[in-house]
């Protein structure tokens, strides 16, 4: 059998190319990871065609929808398929149409991002993240209750060993006479100074007794307080597969 045209095409492929081409520097640069061809990227609510985003996916969804994108309307007017009109495109989210079409999606899809949803962040532990909201909250009420006694759990008498205050940052107070302008002064010093020992890693890390009260959550308050929510959401939602 003789040479196939696969072999001979990329014999030919290789001599065209210079040693000054593109795909000779190439060589030595890394692969990027391969992206699904159908998957969405951000930003998801830019018409690539008309150069222009959109408030929401559904306020995208109806502008695809509807507008005409074929020639010879471009990127300054479109022309509506529901009301024949030609629309500027500056306009063209509020165009009775898409608003129309726009609220219908709404209606008919689910929210992507929830109030109060994913991800669940503790704010007083600099954005600790945890896995649901059962776990935040349970975290919330028995580290974070304003009458909580230390080292007890806010929700039972587990004690734990509680973390020792930082220390003072080291910013020379103030004399006994200072005027207005130097205690002012001396309050942005010690705001910028702790603001930066939070952002040291030693200081990011999770404390040995937290540590402690977390597992101790995690065992014994968080598969509690998760039934309970399933079971009242159950009760009040009529849900089949009621979620926490």
């Amino acid at each position: 059998m003789g040479k196939s045209p696969k072999g001979k095409g990329k014999g030919s492929k290789g001599k065209s190319k210079s040693p000054n081409s593109k795909g000779s520097k190439g060589k030595n640069v890394p692969e990027e990871p391969p992206i699904e061809r159908g998957m969405q990227t951000d930003p998801d609510s830019f018409c690539y065609m008309c150069c222009v985003e959109f408030s929401d996916g559904a306020a995208i969804q109806a502008h695809t929808l509807l507008m005409d994108h074929r020639p010879p309307y471009d990127i300054s007017h479109q022309r509506c398929r529901g009301c024949k009109e030609t629309v500027f495109m500056k306009w063209a989210e509020k165009h009775k149409c898409c608003l129309a079409k726009a609220a219908y999606l709404r209606h008919i899809s689910s929210n992507v991002s929830l109030p109060g949803g994913p991800p669940y962040r503790c704010l007083f532990c600099r954005s600790r993240p945890f896995n649901s909201r059962s776990e935040l909250t349970v975290h919330l009420l028995a580290y974070h209750r304003p009458q909580r006694q230390p080292g007890v759990c806010g929700m039972c008498s587990f004690t734990f060993t509680e973390p020792l205050p930082p220390p003072p940052p080291p910013v020379p107070p103030p004399p006994a006479n200072a005027d207005e302008a130097t205690l002012q002064q001396y309050a942005k010093d010690v705001k910028k100074v702790a603001e930066l020992r939070m952002c040291e890693f030693e200081y990011a890390e999770v404390a040995p007794g937290l540590l402690d009260l977390h597992n101790h959550c995690a065992r014994v308050h968080v598969p509690a307080y998760t039934l309970l929510l399933r079971q009242k959401l159950l009760m009040d939602f009529h849900l089949r597969e009621p979620f926490a």
